[in-house]
């Protein structure tokens, strides 16, 4: 197979010592092709909290900055998404689901919790918290209670297998055992659901290992984006230091997983995830390359009410993810068995050192 451009220059992504990388942006240190090293989680919103900060005061760091983020991510890219000419389902056009990975630094160093055993064949467990009986709409327009919802899509209810399940058959087991926190974050704006065509399906806090989940009216784009970030919390402290691994992993094993039509989405085919694998060829680029989605001499361009590809972060996203389902097309095992090895080679004290 032909390997993708969109992966160039990222094959050895593993970190070199993030748990005791600089106060500075995570950057790579060596940029040999095929053989890049990143001195840490480039692939995480890094968020810089003071020495000695409470857990409270950590947790009001995190969402300030997450809500932030993603209100600035909408204005930018909603023109584009308004715009863009792309399939119809149900009367909904394509939505552009993208999780985001945070990380909290103190005192110079990221906060990554070490796995208790050895990385791989870990047993994640999950409890929720703050979404104090808040519903949403179904498709049909029945109220649906949010937290029985997410817990009956993990678990299964009996009827239907859950989506844990799911993940352990293509994905492989954990690489960590604990504890995930689900944490609601609420409606945004005046509670008004977010807008599933903007970049706000919720974010895996690694450094705490949980899911920070927006409310939306939609239970699809609820269900979405709770898939997308129990994907990250697999990986958990070993999650992938660039933006075309980690994500393009997710999306692609997202989109395997969505398309189970016992999950009742609204298109079965799954093909309204924003995805350029029709054509790949195409669009197999080497400017797509890169450790990250949006440059760091990027971050802070302007693109607000401009019509835009969203610095390129639209091709990216989407070539990354139809990359790995290319791997997946000709090998059914492929994220399994890439877990496996990776796993293996992770020191279960430092699992972010490979």
């Amino acid at each position: 197979m032909k390997l993708p451009r969109v992966l160039l220059s990222l094959l050895a992504l593993w970190l070199a010592g993030a748990t005791t990388v600089s106060a500075q942006t995570a950057r790579n240190v060596v940029n040999d092709r095929w053989a890049t090293v990143s001195s840490g989680l480039q692939s995480a919103l890094t968020i810089d909290v003071a020495s000695g900060a409470k857990q409270t005061q950590i947790d009001d760091a995190v969402t300030r900055k997450l809500k932030t983020l993603w209100k600035a991510s909408s204005r930018a890219v909603t023109p584009s998404t308004g715009r863009a000419k792309t399939r119809s389902v149900g009367g909904k056009r394509d939505f552009y689901p993208m999780s985001t990975v945070v990380a909290v630094r103190q005192n110079g160093k990221l906060v990554l919790k070490a796995p208790t055993r050895a990385v791989g064949n870990g047993t994640l467990n999950f409890v929720f918290s703050g979404f104090n009986g808040a519903q949403v709409l179904s498709n049909n327009g029945n109220p649906v209670v949010v937290e029985e919802f997410l817990r009956t899509l993990l678990l299964g209810d009996g009827q239907r297998e859950g989506l844990y399940n799911k993940i352990v058959r293509l994905y492989g087991q954990p690489a960590w055992s604990g504890t995930v926190e689900v944490r609601s974050l609420g409606f945004f704006e005046d509670a008004q659901a977010t807008d599933p065509q903007r970049q706000l399906f919720g974010a895996y806090d690694v450094s705490n290992n949980r899911i920070l989940l927006p409310l939306y009216s939609s239970i699809d784009s609820t269900a979405h984006a709770f898939l997308l970030n129990v994907l990250h919390a697999f990986h958990g402290p070993s999650v992938f230091a660039y933006d075309a691994w980690e994500q393009g992993f997710i999306r692609a094993a997202a989109t395997v997983i969505a398309r189970d039509t016992q999950l009742g989405f609204l298109d079965p085919t799954a093909n309204f995830w924003f995805t350029l694998l029709p054509r790949y060829d195409v669009l197999n680029q080497p400017a797509l390359s890169g450790p990250r989605f949006v440059p760091a001499s990027q971050e802070n361009i302007g693109i607000d009410g401009r019509f835009t590809v969203g610095k390129m972060i639209f091709a990216r996203m989407a070539m990354s993810g139809a990359a790995f389902l290319k791997c997946y097309i000709e090998n059914p095992d492929f994220f399994k068995n890439f877990n496996a090895a990776y796993y293996a080679q992770l020191d279960p004290s430092a699992p972010s050192s490979l």
